[in-house]
């Protein structure tokens, strides 16, 4: 939850300090829609899981795109899928996303000094509406992690 509510305090100073947050505009619609959502940029935990999504590549025109596959353009972060979902010549197997898991896995790796194993739960290229991803903890983590 703390890496969640560091993550909107980054987002409203970027809007309100009127700068970009990577690629993309930050307004109020913006943060609402991360607020609204602990899954984006923390996770949220069940039991000995952590589902985690990114947040849209562009989230203002996410949020706005009417059009599917646009919407599913402005959510990617990966150029190469962005491109094959824009001009829909390829088909890009939701294998793919495998990449994004393991942006997960090296975080948690790190954070907990020990591997973990991430899932891809949901992903835009099997026509869902978002990438999640189920980050599986450790046993002894969780136990941990419920005592206190």
């Amino acid at each position: 939850m703390v890496r969640h509510e560091n993550f909107i305090k980054t987002l409203e100073k970027h809007r309100d300090d009127q700068t970009l947050f990577y690629t993309q505009e930050v307004d109020d619609e913006v943060v609402e829609h991360i607020r609204k959502n602990a899954q984006i940029e923390g996770g949220a935990r069940k039991g000995n899981i952590v589902y985690a999504e990114k947040i849209p590549y562009m989230t203002k025109k996410f949020l706005h795109e009417t059009d599917e596959k646009m919407k599913q353009y402005y959510y990617c972060h990966c150029g190469w899928v962005r491109e094959a979902l824009k001009t829909g010549e390829v088909k890009v197997p939701s294998k793919f996303c495998d990449c994004s898991a393991g942006y997960y896995k090296n975080q948690w790796d790190v954070i907990l000094d020990q591997p973990v194993e991430v899932e891809v739960i949901e992903t835009i290229l099997n026509g869902d509406s978002r990438c999640l991803f189920a980050i599986h903890l450790p046993n002894d983590v969780v136990k941990i992690a419920d005592k206190e």
